[in-house]
C-alpha cells in the first residue's frame, strides 16, 4: 500500500473516530519508533524501521527528551569507570 493510500485510510479512520487532528503515515512511524525505543534496543528499532543508518533512527531520540532520559537511566553509573561521569551529570 502506498503512502497516499495509507494517508487516505487514516483520514477516513480519524473522521469515523471524530479525531480532528490530521494523521499521516509518518505519524504512525513516529509513534512506532517512540514506543519501540522504550522497549528494545535502538538497533532493533533500526532494523524494524529498515533504516540503513543508525543515525536515522537516533533522530527519534532527539525528538523525544523522555526517551533520552529513559535510555540514560539504564546505564549502570556505579561502575568505577563511570564515577566521574555520574558526578558531572548530577551537577548539571
Amino acid at each position: 500500500m502506498t503512502n497516499p493510500k495509507v494517508n487516505l485510510a487514516l483520514k477516513t479512520i480519524a473522521k469515523r473516530a471524530n479525531v480532528a487532528k490530521a494523521t499521516k503515515f509518518k505519524d504512525s512511524r513516529n509513534t512506532f519508533a517512540n514506543i519501540m525505543l522504550t522497549k528494545v534496543s535502538m538497533n532493533v528499532v533500526q532494523d524494524e524501521m529498515q533504516h540503513s543508518m543508525l543515525s536515522t533512527t537516533q533522530v527519534y531520540l532527539k525528538n523525544n527528551p523522555e526517551l533520552k532520559k529513559q535510555a540514560l537511566s539504564k546505564i549502570n553509573w556505579n561502575n568505577g569507570n563511570n564515577r566521574k561521569a555520574q558526578k558531572d551529570i548530577s551537577e548539571t
